[in-house]
């Protein structure tokens, strides 16, 4: 009876919160940074009145984990005498958290949906009932330990008492923990998508150094890694890099740029050695190139240097430059291409090839 007392207001807030967060114009990421930022009470709390969206149910996959990695040889025998009467028993905590994150793999959805509705056919394609009713079963077993009182307030009183032990160092082996994650993350979506992405298998194949990229493709990686069950931004790949191996990492620095994702891809493949700004790598090729030129004896004037290194700026951000890039900033406030003819001449055309195979 307490408990559903407690549940019945802890329900009405969770509705009111739902509806206020729904009113407001934003995006997806936006409403998960707000259901992550939830108390771990509060998730505990959700997950037994019913409320196991994706979102929520990842949120507290992720606080169990940061207990799990902290729980003392008293706290795992506590779990496992609690866990012992549950349906069905659980050892362990670890055990739990695997069964969440399997809930949530698409894989497994089809896996439950052919054991359960295929009947022995070899071209069985699940429907879309047939997912959905698959994902509830799955996602309703792995929630059941949520549904027993002493479980849920021996997982919040463990957490309580490891919270008041935490110092700085094991704040920062935290941060450690959840870089490694995000790297992990990042390592498994390269696997998983190295066949069917381009841009992904240009970097794995590349063995001369130079890039053939398509813009597009290299923003849609980006925009990839944003979406379930991934959600790591490139920024947050870098900075977990740094963390981790500052020594082999430079910062990433103020200037946001998409390109960076090239970089942190190499990196992750094991096809260079040290990670740096993509806009870093490109300004040293470019230096490179120019005094290439002067040793043949081209000597550029102060308008060719100052055309140069708007293409090189140009190429760090969009991977390539042709004629067609002289109508866009800031070269179309310059004249646009017919001053860029008249600066090099006949050499133009020399220049933007060189700089297309060489920056890159």
């Amino acid at each position: 009876i307490a408990d559903i007392g407690a549940a019945i207001p802890l329900a009405f807030l969770c509705y009111m919160a739902v509806e206020k967060i729904s009113a407001i114009p934003t995006k997806k990421e936006t409403v998960q940074e707000v259901v992550k930022a939830f108390t771990m009470e509060s998730l505990v709390q959700s997950v037994a009145i019913g409320i196991r969206d994706e979102s929520t149910l990842t949120s507290l996959i992720e606080g169990l984990t940061r207990i799990e990695k902290n729980l003392t040889d008293k706290d795992k025998e506590e779990i496992k005498n609690v866990g012992s009467h549950l349906d069905p028993p659980a050892d362990n905590l670890k055990e739990i958290i695997n069964n969440m994150i399997s809930s949530l793999d698409v894989e497994k959805h089809l896996e439950r949906a052919r054991l359960k509705f295929a009947k022995g056919e070899k071209a069985y394609s699940p429907s879309d009932k047939d997912m959905k009713q698959s994902i509830e079963e799955l996602i309703f077993e792995a929630c059941r330990p949520f549904d027993d009182s002493k479980f849920r307030y021996l997982i919040l009183e463990i957490k309580k008492r490891n919270t008041q032990l935490m110092n700085t160092s094991s704040l920062e082996e935290a941060a450690k923990e959840r870089s490694h994650d995000i790297i992990y993350r990042f390592k498994i979506f390269i696997e998983s998508n190295k066949k069917d992405m381009a841009v992904l298998r240009s970097i794995m194949n590349n063995t001369n150094g130079h890039l053939k990229l398509n813009f597009d493709e290299v923003r849609a990686l980006s925009r990839e890694l944003r979406k379930p069950p991934y959600e790591i931004s490139p920024d947050e790949i870098w900075n977990a890099y740094y963390r981790t191996d500052s020594a082999r990492v430079r910062p990433i620095g103020e200037l946001k740029n998409p390109a960076n994702i090239i970089a942190l891809t190499q990196f992750a493949m094991g096809k260079i050695d040290v990670l740096e700004p993509f806009r870093d790598k490109v300004d040293r090729k470019f230096n490179d190139w120019i005094n290439s030129n002067v040793s043949n004896g081209r000597i550029f004037t102060e308008d060719e240097l100052e055309w140069l290194k708007m293409m090189k700026t140009y190429i760090s951000s969009f991977l390539e430059i042709n004629m067609t890039s002289f109508n866009q900033p800031p070269f179309v406030n310059k004249g646009g291409a017919s001053r860029a003819y008249n600066i090099f001449g006949h050499d133009l055309n020399r220049i933007l090839y060189e700089l297309n195979e060489k920056l890159i």
